[in-house]
């Protein structure tokens, strides 16, 4: 099966967006694709590779397991005032993936293809209908704009905390 080809079974597996699970599982397929063919040209290792894979691959497999699930109730998000930093200090926790924005699509300009396709399906009213009946499918797509450096429309943004 090809790599880019969607699920055959995406009807069954996400029955309320079928057609844009299976966009979302292409452009991911695809981004992979670049990554793979033109990662280690670009000056990036193997293993920073391979990090970006499994981190691509599983934003697109939150994805589709958010729109397997019941959607969740609404929650009413009471934010708690900050507490004190306490004196002691813990020891910083390294962290593999670069964390700036846009940072994939500057190591590799090849994606801008890939990136206005999935900005394209997020432009979509059907996205945006899906993305406010369940919202907790933001989570999965927020940090894929991040790193492609895409505005997140509307229906994707968190609300402001009063």
């Amino acid at each position: 099966m090809d790599a880019a080809a969607p699920h055959p079974d995406a009807a069954a597996l996400y029955p309320d967006g079928a057609a844009l699970a299976a966009r979302l599982e292409a452009i991911v397929a695809a981004l992979c694709d670049v990554l793979a063919a033109k990662g280690l040209a670009r000056g990036l290792t193997g293993a920073l590779i391979v990090l970006v894979w499994t981190r691509l691959r599983r934003l697109a497999a939150r994805f589709a397991i958010l729109l397997i699930r019941p959607p969740a109730p609404p929650r009413c998000r009471n934010f708690a005032p900050r507490r004190p930093a306490p004196d002691t200090k813990r020891p910083a926790t390294p962290r593999p993936l670069p964390r700036g924005r846009f940072w994939l699509r500057r190591a590799l300009p090849e994606l801008a293809g890939v990136t206005a396709q999935l900005a394209h399906l997020l432009a979509e009213p059907e996205m945006a209908a899906l993305l406010e009946a369940r919202p907790a499918t933001g989570r999965a797509l927020r940090p894929l704009c991040h790193l492609l450096g895409l505005r997140p429309p509307p229906s994707l943004r968190l609300p402001r905390p009063a």
